[in-house]
């Protein structure tokens, strides 16, 4: 078996997560054309958009066909593709792996979201990129009687449904045969009925989503505000009448004002409001922040017929840059093995009723940079005579377990081949320590006595996957460690190859730095003696670097005090009692105790009159 063939033995059969985006804006949406969103546009997208006149965007259809005009699907789906292929190289994803799927969903119009949905249905073969088309609808309706407010839902279809037929279920849905796409809202009389209705579509069926549920155009934060009025126009009236009515029983009324002031906290999101959309059954709440979902945990079973109401997040992207980056997250769908014979009907039936209904398991934030080195698998091959058969090889042919990117433990039941498992891939990795080998105790190693057993006479291949750039520009980011374990063992030395089986040399490369614990390592690692020692490893001199520093601080503090002690010394010698500083002091003191203005003016009157007796005296005497 190849290198390529085993890398390829290790894709998933099964699932796998793929990029996602239920919630992108294309060039037709009118609240690009100004403002923040307008300055924000790379100078391609602006020099298309800028063309279109600004007193266009309250006219939604116009504003539609205009950015239709000078802004086609095929550029900008161009330009969508390009940004996949700049995420799936960052995150190491080879071709089959990077398929992606995203919804465009502008206000209230889908004439563009269904023809780039179209064009990109086309092109899926080659380019594993699939759009859904959709919309982003304006819907009134009443939290309850006469208290009517409004929000956003992301209605997202089949790909290959077209404007006629996505205007076809919203007007089913919503009993208004007069609404069309341009309009700017549309008017329902039962939320959770409309949401049910189009979900549940003869012909169109739709993925329903309550757009960014939090924010001021959210269903829950537009049924909590309304509630909040009605709750504050309630407090009002039960006040008023106990002022005016203080006769009736003070208690209960203030009672009554306590439990709606409570009600009334706009810290948690009311079991109203809840109640509001568990009821309506969205297959997802587009939320701002991964620790948002915490409010709408309750949710994910009120209604396991309609739908969950699982939270997720989707970027509500208006410019390229932003598509697949949700608050600094890329979301992931997994889905069964996608390929481009795929039927639509199949694809749309498992995003919705498979991923987005069961998203705790199957829909993932994941940050970049989070997980960036990781083994993809393990091959071993029976390569002699007589070789170990405690795996379970088929023909002669070889043992094959993938990992998951996220693997960093193996759990089984007693017997299952967990401590084999972890000394083949101590071995392959060639992660034992030099004495480790040393013929004199070798046989005495617990490590080499399973691995004699398990691997004797087999080749051991380790594939690794790196996107931190470690492997440099090595083909899809991959590289392989082979080593042969035989007894007694004279060949330790690893081989590392690339995809295409060329040998790579060690000193040429970063190999990708892999730690065993074995569960009894972990118990004496956490003696006091050994965290030392675990800390150092994964720290390497950072530590005693920091060690050092301190040690010097420490001793630069404690000179520093001597020297502070030493002038303190000299300053009480300087002033004790009997020094001449400290009668200067004393004088001065006595000095300053006399010298006010009265004690001058004494002084002043006592000097004139001992000079005008002395002038006296002169003048007798001179006489």
């Amino acid at each position: 078996m190849t290198n390529q063939e085993f890398l390829k033995s290790l894709e998933s059969p099964k699932a796998q997560f793929y990029l996602c985006d239920f919630h992108v804006h294309s060039p037709a949406s009118y609240d690009i054309r100004t403002g923040k969103r307008f300055a924000a546009l790379s100078s391609l997208e602006r020099e298309k958009i800028e063309q279109i006149p600004e007193e266009m965007a309250g006219q939604l259809e116009d504003y539609e066909y205009k950015a239709l005009e000078l802004f086609p699907v095929h550029l900008y789906y161009d330009l969508l593709l390009k940004r996949r292929n700049q995420l799936a190289e960052q995150w190491g994803l080879s071709p089959g792996e990077d398929w992606a799927f995203m919804a465009i969903t502008d206000h209230n119009v889908c004439r563009y979201s269904h023809l780039l949905a179209k064009h990109a249905w086309t092109k899926r073969n080659e380019n594993r990129f699939i759009v859904f088309p959709g919309i982003e609808l304006t819907v009134r309706f009443d939290v309850s009687k006469d208290l009517p407010t409004v929000a956003h839902i992301l209605c997202v279809f089949e790909p290959l449904t077209d404007r006629s037929s996505i205007r076809i279920a919203i007007c089913d849905a919503s009993g208004t045969p007069e609404w069309s796409p341009g309009l700017p809202e549309l008017k329902v009389e039962s939320l959770p009925d409309f949401v049910n209705k189009i979900r549940s579509h003869d012909l169109y069926p739709a993925i329903c989503i309550s757009a960014h549920v939090g924010s001021s155009k959210g269903v829950q934060y537009a049924s909590t505000r309304c509630i909040l009025n009605n709750l504050d126009a309630e407090i009002i009236r039960t006040q008023s009448s106990l002022d005016l009515n203080p006769d009736q029983d003070a208690r209960q009324a203030r009672e009554h004002i306590e439990r709606l002031k409570r009600r009334r906290s706009p810290d948690a999101v009311s079991l109203e409001v809840l109640e509001l959309i568990g009821q309506c059954g969205f297959d997802a709440l587009q939320i701002a922040e991964e620790q948002d979902k915490v409010h709408y945990n309750s949710l994910h079973r009120f209604r396991p017929d309609f739908g969950r109401s699982v939270p997720i997040l989707c970027s509500d992207a208006h410019r390229v840059e932003d598509v697949f980056n949700c608050s600094g997250a890329v979301s992931f769908l997994k889905l069964s093995r996608v390929s481009s014979t795929i039927d639509r009907r199949v694809l749309f039936h498992d995003v919705r009723d498979k991923a987005l209904k069961y998203g705790e398991t199957r829909y993932s934030y994941t940050y970049p940079g989070k997980v960036s080195e990781w083994i993809e698998g393990i091959r071993i091959t029976p390569n002699a005579t007589t070789p170990s058969r405690f795996w379970p090889f088929r023909s002669d042919s070889p043992f094959v377990l993938s990992f998951s990117r996220n693997l960093n433990c193996l759990i089984g039941g007693r017997g299952s081949g967990k401590s084999a498992l972890i000394e083949a891939l101590a071995y392959g990795l060639n992660t034992e320590e030099p004495n480790e080998l040393d013929p004199k105790n070798i046989d005495a190693q617990d490590w080499y006595k399973r691995a004699k057993a398990t691997l004797n006479g087999c080749q051991v291949d380790v594939c690794y996957k790196s996107t931190s750039g470690a492997l440099g520009d090595l083909p899809k980011k991959v590289i392989f460690s082979g080593r042969y374990f035989r007894e007694p063992i004279r060949e330790r030395a690893v081989r590392y190859s690339n995809k295409d089986d060329t040998e790579l040399f060690s000193q040429n490369i970063e190999v990708p730095r892999v730690q065993i614990l074995r569960i009894h390592e972990i118990e004496k690692a956490a003696e006091p003696d050994k965290l030392r020692e675990l800390f150092d490893s994964f720290c390497g001199n950072q530590i005693k670097v920091l060690e050092k520093q301190i040690s010097d601080t420490k001793q630069q503090l404690v000179d520093q005090r001597r020297r502070i002690v030493r002038v303190v010394e000299q300053l009480v010698e300087l002033v004790e009692d009997g020094s001449p500083l400290s009668d200067y002091v004393n004088r001065f003191r006595r000095y300053n105790e006399v010298n006010h203005p009265d004690m001058q003016v004494k002084y002043q009157n006592v000097d004139n009159a001992y000079e005008a007796e002395k002038i006296a005296r002169e003048a007798i005497q001179t006489w």
